[in-house]
């Protein structure tokens, strides 16, 4: 008899865990009264990384840039600037540089890296150190074909070379009344959580790592 009862304790006080793919069952009897708790299903953390992805403009990646990358900027900037009718046009992607409604180049930042690219003829160009490449199959800059990187002061010294050649050529001269020179302290710097929310930077939804390509 007193065998009988304890199995009969043991079945009212047992708990029974029922574990599901999109969730976890626990039902339990407790003196003959049923509990049901049900826990929603936790998604898995990894789902939701790489889905916040961040969309920097221009003006964000010079703000976050190094001061290397500033200050190539600043002298590719000037030394456009400093050409009679020229002007820059700052967009999202990058900055333009245009004599009257000719484009002349267009400056973007790729990572860490400051880009040129140059309106001139790919086939003008002469390998040596610094090499460049032809863009012109890319729509976005079959105007400025002529890609270089600007990693140190060769390059950028090279750079200013095929400018001025660029700029002789159509007969660009410079103001008479040369403007100050853009320096890279004069280049404001930010946080990323301030160019957030001044919208320099896109917050946008990325795709989940298990959706199918």
């Amino acid at each position: 008899r007193r065998r009988i009862c304890g199995n009969i304790k043991k079945k009212r006080e047992r708990s029974v865990k029922i574990k599901q793919r999109r969730g976890k069952i626990i039902v339990s009897e407790t003196n003959q009264k049923l509990e049901l708790e049900v826990t929603p299903l936790e998604r898995p953390q990894e789902e939701w990384v790489g889905r916040l992805q961040y969309e920097k403009s221009f003006l964000a990646k010079l703000a976050l840039a190094d001061d290397n990358v500033r200050n190539y900027y600043a002298i590719l900037a000037t030394r456009y600037l400093s050409y009679d009718k020229v002007k820059s046009r700052t967009g999202w992607a990058g900055v333009s540089f245009s004599h009257r409604r000719n484009k002349l180049a267009m400056i973007t930042i790729n990572g860490k890296t400051l880009c040129l690219y140059l309106a001139i003829d790919p086939a003008t160009i002469t390998e040596g150190k610094f090499r460049t490449k032809d863009t012109s199959v890319l729509k976005k800059y079959e105007d400025t074909p002529v890609f270089l990187k600007i990693k140190s002061g060769g390059a950028l010294r090279y750079a200013l070379k095929l400018i001025e050649e660029q700029t002789r050529k159509q007969d660009i001269e410079y103001k008479k009344n040369l403007p100050a020179p853009i320096t890279a302290k004069s280049l404001p710097k930010d946080t990323f959580d301030n160019l957030v929310a001044s919208g320099m930077i896109r917050m946008i939804r990325g795709r989940s790592p298990h959706t199918a390509s």
